[in-house]
């Protein structure tokens, strides 16, 4: 695919798998569940729900973006020998 005809959503995330989204809303739960069962004495709560909202969106949209690109066969999904001829027409 041409650079000009990438779209912004694409090249903010690129071609993830679908193990890389879970791992990200893995890492934003697990923020998150620091933030509500807060340790005593902790007072960086506020920084846990943000760290922990960041993470569970870029995996949401990491999500999102793998498993409509496994449905269409785009991205990381396509398949190989497609992807070979498409590379080929485009020299």
């Amino acid at each position: 695919m041409a650079g000009s005809q990438r779209s912004i959503g694409r090249w903010i995330v690129g071609w993830p798998r679908i193990w890389v989204g879970c791992g990200w809303c893995v890492i934003g739960l697990a923020w998150l569940a620091l933030a509500v069962f807060n340790v005593p004495g902790e007072d960086r709560l506020v920084s846990r729900y943000v760290f922990g909202g960041f993470f569970l969106t870029t995996g949401i949209v990491y999500l999102v973006v793998a498993v409509r690109d496994r449905r269409l066969g785009l991205g990381r999904y396509q398949d190989p020998a497609a992807a070979f001829r498409h590379q080929q027409s485009d020299s």
